[in-house]
């Protein structure tokens, strides 16, 4: 949502590869967010850009993914909770549940070693600052780490316990 609202929505184009299967969708708190604290002609304007890309929508599935994240973060020592907030959380959620990638200008909201970038796909657009100067607007690929997340999983319920089979 962070690429959308800061309108460069437009060179997301280099994302949409059939090559690679990639096409643009977006979760459902995504719309919260842009329609969030919006005049009427923005949220207009919004919803005419986003008409025709698909939204996922916010599951019960996504909601566990997204709060066992939380647990995650708070597991690993390194990432205060309460930094990553919960449309972002939500976002790697949706991401994780349906196999997405992220797109985003801001890769902190995704961190290390849960998430990775994608390196050949980052791509730095010209867009200007918020006084209307020239500016650069990094666009980053983040993808969730499978094996790091499974690992902090296997770590939070512990070892799994055999069940006895009694003998006949």
């Amino acid at each position: 949502s962070s690429a959308i609202k800061k309108g460069i929505y437009d060179h997301l184009e280099f994302l949409i590869n059939d090559n690679l299967g990639w096409y643009f969708a977006i979760s459902a708190i995504t719309k919260y967010e842009l329609i969030n604290q919006s005049t009427i002609q923005l949220e207009v304007a919004r919803e005419k850009m986003l008409k025709g890309i698909k939204c996922f929508p916010i599951t019960l599935p996504v909601i566990r993914i997204a709060g066992r994240l939380s647990c995650f973060y708070k597991q690993s020592l390194t990432i205060p909770d309460e930094q990553i907030e919960i449309p972002d959380k939500i976002i790697a959620g949706t991401a994780m549940q349906t196999g997405a990638v992220i797109c985003t200008t801001n890769p902190s909201d995704y961190p290390m070693p849960f998430f990775s970038e994608l390196r050949p796909y980052r791509k730095i657009v010209e867009h200007p600052n918020k006084f209307g100067y020239p500016g650069f607007v990094p666009i980053y690929i983040m993808v969730p780490e499978r094996q790091t997340l499974t690992s902090y999983w296997q770590e939070r319920i512990g070892p799994v316990k055999k069940k006895k089979v009694a003998k006949k």
